[in-house]
């Protein structure tokens, strides 16, 4: 199966998703804006109407809002892998870290660059679901200095990045290099998973990798270890 197949199977498998995603939440959408005007009977007795509102109107602006944000996540992830973004960003990065600081360096730049973008593209969306829709509607107690906070202990508590807009760009780049391959498998959850593992020359790369990455650790720790040897232990003789 060609390259030019492949990017077509994966642009159709991802048009397909995205509509499934907007099929499920339009039908929740007309189901809310249906049964807005009337509290549940089960709950007519405990929840006013005013407050049945708010609750609907509430669904519905975090609807239609996901629905953007899952247009502009699927659009990011066709830059990253159809455009050329992923590519264009290892060139780069590649360039400028590689000749100056070795291979393990430029890779863990590679994934740092990668995540940071990622995050910085999800940024504004989240400042305005936080900010202007959780505060129309009276639900947000988070102040600026409080979601700084919670954003840095979050970066600081994450040591990867594993959501799938992150991986699977980079098992597509490491599948074009002949590092990993995949198989389809039925499952008994769902539909066919798709399982990667590594190829001969993806398990060559790995142990390449290990060794260069113990090569940087001992490097890096021998910069930090700056500490004066201990002076030699002084012994006296006994005098007889």
């Amino acid at each position: 199966m060609n390259s030019f197949v492949l990017t077509g199977l994966f642009a159709v498998a991802l048009m397909a998703s995205l509509l499934l995603k907007f099929w499920l939440a339009t039908r929740q959408m007309r189901h809310v804006a249906a049964h807005r005007g009337a509290v549940p009977a089960p709950f007519a007795q405990t929840i006013t109407l005013a407050a049945h509102q708010k609750a609907a109107d509430y669904t519905l602006a975090k609807a239609r809002f996901g629905l953007l944000s899952s247009a502009f996540g699927a659009a990011v992830l066709l830059g990253w892998t159809l455009v050329g973004g992923l590519d264009t960003l290892n060139s780069a990065v590649r360039d400028v870290v590689a000749p100056r600081f070795g291979g393990m360096a430029y890779q863990l730049a590679l994934l740092a660059a990668f995540v940071v973008i990622g995050s910085a593209l999800e940024l504004p969306f989240d400042l305005y679901s936080t900010f202007r829709i959780e505060h129309r509607f009276g639900f947000n107690r988070m102040t600026w200095k409080l979601y700084v906070a919670d954003m840095l202990k979050r970066l600081g508590s994450t040591e990867f990045a594993t959501q799938e807009g992150t991986l699977y760009p980079l098992l597509s780049k490491m599948r074009r290099e002949g590092l990993v391959d995949y198989e389809w498998q039925e499952s008994d959850a769902g539909p066919p998973r798709k399982y990667y593992q590594l190829t001969r020359a993806g398990h060559a790369a790995l142990a390449s990798q290990k060794a260069e990455w113990n090569v940087f650790t001992a490097s890096v720790a021998k910069v930090l270890d700056t500490r004066p040897a201990p002076p030699a232990a002084k012994t006296t003789g006994a005098v007889r």
